[in-house]
């Protein structure tokens, strides 16, 4: 696999930090994996180190220089709160239509 190197990663993964919504972020038991309609990444561990693999074009890069336990962990955590939003606004409509429902007259 060919290297990718730490500005573009770093430069990648503050693309894919500021803007979560636009991948279809998951958490595994390997690690992150996201895509976008134009490349799939994923973050995942190697013993005590955590390694970046980007997929563009059927091309595999990767970049192994152990600096991502940060952005695992900081991903992890927005990938969680963006799924604490999402069962909130499920909530948020649920209890809508139970009013709605409560409402109306038999």
């Amino acid at each position: 696999m060919p290297d990718l190197k730490i500005q573009e990663a770093k430069m990648l993964f503050k693309k894919i930090h500021s803007n979560p919504k636009s991948y279809d972020l998951r958490i595994n038991e390997d690690g992150i994996t996201g895509s976008d309609e134009k490349i799939s990444f994923r973050l995942y561990r190697t013993g005590e180190r955590v390694d970046f693999e980007v997929t563009i074009d059927g091309l595999t890069f990767t970049n192994t220089t152990g600096e991502w336990n940060n952005a695992m962990a900081m991903l992890t955590a927005t990938i969680k709160k963006l799924e604490r939003e999402e069962e909130n606004i499920k909530i948020e409509q649920a209890i809508d239509k139970l009013r709605k429902y409560l409402s109306e007259e038999n």
